[in-house]
């Protein structure tokens, strides 16, 4: 479980995702700054970056936390870079409700 960067996740009951493998995940926080896993990087390497790690591995799963206070742009800008990237499936990762 990835838990590294500061992220007020949204709640939302939907149903957990199991998966085998520890996914990519990618988070967006308020000030529009992304992290690859726990790395931060500028968005316009964050597709070439993607790409080299799903060449190795092309089934591993990609999931987006992106904090519920970021503007949605920049989650936007996220989820264009990793599909010129060729991910063409994206997880977005809530929390539940209390």
């Amino acid at each position: 479980m990835t838990q590294g960067v500061e992220v007020d996740l949204p709640k939302e009951s939907a149903q957990a995702i199991s998966t085998d493998v520890e996914p990519l995940v990618i988070s967006v926080r308020t000030d529009g700054s992304v992290y690859l896993e726990e790395k931060g990087i500028a968005i316009s390497e964050l597709g070439s970056k993607v790409r080299g790690i799903r060449l190795a591995n092309p089934k591993l799963p990609v999931y987006v936390r992106g904090d519920r206070q970021a503007d949605y742009g920049h989650v936007i800008r996220v989820m264009a870079a990793l599909q010129q990237a060729g991910v063409d499936r994206v997880g977005l990762i809530t929390e539940l409700p209390d």
